[in-house]
C-alpha cells in the first residue's frame, strides 16, 4: 500500500489534554501527531517533497495560537471515524492559511482542487464508523465529556509535509514530517 501524504500545521497543546475513558474501538492519537491539515494529497506513488518545496518556502504566516472549544464527531455524528477538536479563537487564522494554500499545494502535484469545505480541526481519536444506535450514543457521550475538558490552547509554529512512519507501532507517533517550514 502506498502511504498517504499531507501538509499540516503542527499543533502543540499548551497544557496536557485530559481524556475520558475510551469507548470500545476508539484509540487516541499520539500528541506528536497533533496537526491541522492544510492540504491532503492521499496515496501517492512518489515522494512529493521536491515538487512542493518551493510553495512550502513561500508560506509566510506568523506563529499563532488557537483555542479548541468543541469536540466534533467527523465526518458526521451518526457515522464518525474520528473525534476532533474544533477551534474558536484563532480559527480564522487557520481557515485563512488553509484557504490560501490548500489548492495551490494540490495543484503542484497535479491534483484536483479540494471539494470539501474548509473546517479547521485537530483529530485526537480514531475509530471505525458504526451505524448502531448504542455506538453512536456512546461516542456522542464521549465527545461531550471531552468538550467538558475544553478550552485548550494550541500553538502553531511550523508547517510540515507529513506521511506515515516507516514502521508503525501502537502508542507511538503514526506520522513523520519529511520537511519543515518554521513560521515567522
Amino acid at each position: 500500500m502506498q502511504p498517504n501524504w499531507f501538509v499540516a500545521i503542527e499543533a502543540v497543546a499548551e497544557q496536557p489534554l485530559s481524556f475520558p475513558p475510551l469507548v470500545e474501538g476508539m484509540r487516541l492519537l499520539h500528541p506528536a501527531d497533533y496537526h491541522v491539515t492544510i492540504a491532503f494529497f492521499g496515496q501517492l506513488p512518489f515522494d512529493p517533497s521536491d515538487r512542493i518545496a518551493g510553495l512550502l518556502s513561500q508560506i509566510r504566516s506568523g506563529r499563532f495560537c488557537a483555542v479548541a472549544t468543541e469536540a466534533l464527531l467527523l465526518p458526521r455524528r451518526d457515522y464518525a471515524s474520528v473525534v476532533a477538536l474544533g477551534f474558536g479563537e484563532g480559527s480564522d487564522t487557520l481557515r485563512s492559511v488553509i484557504t490560501q494554500w490548500r489548492d495551490r499545494l494540490r495543484g503542484a502535484l497535479d491534483l484536483d482542487p479540494e471539494q470539501r469545505p474548509v473546517l479547521p480541526h485537530l483529530t485526537v481519536a480514531r475509530m471505525k464508523p458504526r451505524r448502531d444506535h448504542c455506538a453512536i450514543q456512546e461516542r456522542s457521550r464521549w465527545a461531550a465529556a471531552l468538550a467538558g475538558e475544553l478550552p485548550i490552547t494550541f500553538s502553531f509554529r511550523r508547517i510540515g509535509l507529513y506521511t506515515w512512519q516507516n514502521e508503525r507501532k501502537p502508542n507511538h507517533p503514526q506520522y513523520r514530517a519529511t520537511r519543515w517550514v518554521e513560521l515567522e
